[in-house]
């Protein structure tokens, strides 16, 4: 994942056989760097590191019916203050995907959770990623957000 890279806005397509919703989300640390101004301890205790999402579900269209919030635990960077990096998620981990038919839209809605070198507790600001569930052969490697894995082979990233 590059955070440099123009985000695919469009839905994702969603095939449980051969992709699990992960996305990357790039987050953006405003905070200053207070290093240089303590002269005694002479640390940056604005590094964020996340531990977790929290993810909450909408059926935007098609039948089924949506689970309840859902919290997962998250890959990544730590991100110094200023900087940016990005975070994995896999947005269905623990989520029966047999409830979804194909055809169906779902919205997650999630935030990061955690803490700063100073032990402070934070969360990121809320993003949206919509999702169509696909039941047929290759719907999900396709895209994008594919890539090749060789012989002609493409795999999704998702």
């Amino acid at each position: 994942f590059d955070p440099g890279q123009a985000e695919y806005t469009p839905y994702l397509p969603l095939n449980p056989s051969e992709n699990r919703g992960i996305v990357a989300a790039v987050v953006g640390n405003n905070l200053t760097n207070p290093a240089k101004d303590n002269v005694v301890l002479r640390t940056d205790s604005t590094i964020f590191l996340p531990h977790q999402a929290v993810v909450t579900y909408e059926i935007a269209s098609g039948p089924g019916t949506a689970p309840g919030p859902n919290i997962v635990p998250t890959t990544g960077n730590s991100i110094a203050g200023g900087g940016t990096g990005t975070v994995g998620i896999e947005l269905f981990l623990g989520v029966s995907l047999a409830s979804f038919p194909a055809g169906t839209y779902v919205r997650t809605t999630f935030h990061l959770e955690g803490k700063l070198n100073d032990g402070s507790s934070v969360r990121s600001t809320e993003r949206e990623y919509l999702f169509r569930f696909c039941a047929t052969p290759g719907c999900g490697t396709g895209g994008t957000w594919a890539a090749d894995l060789g012989g002609g082979v493409r795999g999704s990233c998702l």
